[in-house]
């Protein structure tokens, strides 16, 4: 089972990194113990017990370590995006547009002429619309922004 993933589920973002690296620490000493230890240097002194030991030592202990690569992989795609500066300000601006401030119309203008994803400009025009009120004239300009943006395919 994924054990590494019940003790992260509830860490903020900004501690997971170094989680992830203490974890990926103790993971290398336990691997280091079992190359170490006395088992694998004797070879022929060793008991039966004693090798069903270090192999089930071995066995959690590679698990754990895939376990930890899935979740580092995925903590460092989650990086690149959450860390970002326009994730910031997206997320600023959306509490912005929630509150009421006035310079949305530019950041949803600016995010349609970088051309952001169709689903994300939409959904930043239909938070914008539905949160404040935006004259005809307003409304035309930023859908035909849409359009000249992503094309009439998405319509």
């Amino acid at each position: 089972t994924d054990n590494v993933y019940k003790e992260i589920r509830d860490l903020h973002v900004y501690a997971l990194g170094q989680w992830l690296h203490t974890k990926a620490g103790e993971v290398r000493k336990r691997y280091d113990e079992v190359k170490k230890s006395s088992i694998v240097q004797q070879g022929s002194d060793t008991t039966i017990g004693q090798m069903k030991d270090v192999v089930k030592k071995l066995k959690t202990t590679s698990a754990e370590h895939n376990w930890l690569q899935i979740h580092s992989n995925l903590a460092h795609h989650l990086n690149s995006l959450v860390f970002r500066l326009t994730f910031d300000q997206k997320i600023e601006k959306e509490i912005s547009m929630v509150g009421g401030s006035d310079s949305v119309e530019d950041f949803v203008e600016a995010q349609i002429s970088k051309a952001n994803t169709f689903s994300e400009c939409v959904r930043l025009f239909a938070l914008m619309t539905n949160t404040r009120y935006v004259a005809q004239k307003k409304y035309t300009f930023f859908l035909n922004e849409i359009v000249q943006a992503f094309g009439y395919d998405h319509l």
